[in-house]
């Protein structure tokens, strides 16, 4: 199966997007994942304790790392079953971790003394 010319750029926005949107300080992963997460990371929102810059940046390092994962896990399953070839899987894994890293970046960033995201 051949790829779509504009597929992996959908594939980098939506895992920018996906990671900005999902950071959740309180969780094991990093991100929030069930809809009980997703509800809970809304409660937390003014919770100033979960919302410090130090809890932000950890929570962004381990989401990092586990979505890159289960990207790759998922990628290499389509790969296996004959739904992707090498090609396509390599450039689908490239701006998976490519949007990733670009949304990990992004909250460092806003997490810097000085920055306007969390609190001190």
């Amino acid at each position: 199966m051949h790829l779509h010319p504009l597929e992996p750029v959908f594939v980098f926005i939506f895992c920018t997007v996906e990671m900005l949107f999902s950071i959740r300080p309180g969780s094991t992963l990093g991100f929030a994942i069930t809809m009980g997460d997703w509800g809970s990371l809304f409660r937390e929102l003014d919770k100033k304790d979960l919302q410090s810059k130090r809890l932000l940046r950890d929570a962004a390092r381990r989401s990092f790392v586990i979505q890159s994962l289960f990207f790759a896990l998922g990628l290499s399953a389509a790969w296996s079953a004959g739904n992707l070839t090498a090609g396509g899987f390599f450039v689908l894994i490239a701006a998976a971790i490519s949007g990733l890293a670009c949304a990990y970046l992004m909250l460092l960033w806003a997490t810097r003394p000085g920055g306007w995201y969390g609190l001190d």
